[in-house]
């Protein structure tokens, strides 16, 4: 993936005033030409789905990514 994941913590929810039950993973940090970059993802942004299944944790998120072959395309 090429990135450092998070699942948002009660302590972000607060911070950026989402519901309580608000649920993704967080992208902490992106790895210049990595294929989460290539992708277009950056540090801050939030992942609460992928390829139709919602994404509640940075586990979720691995696991998901971790299920993709080479060419597949996520989104």
């Amino acid at each position: 993936l090429g990135a450092t994941i998070s699942t948002i913590t009660d302590e972000e929810r607060e911070a950026y005033d989402f519901p309580a039950d608000f649920e993704g993973a967080f992208i902490v940090d992106v790895t210049p030409g990595a294929p989460a970059d290539e992708a277009g993802l950056r540090a801050g942004d939030i992942v609460t789905s992928l390829n139709g299944r919602k994404i509640t944790s940075s586990t979720e998120l691995t696991r998901e990514v971790g299920r993709a072959r080479p060419g597949d395309n996520l989104r």
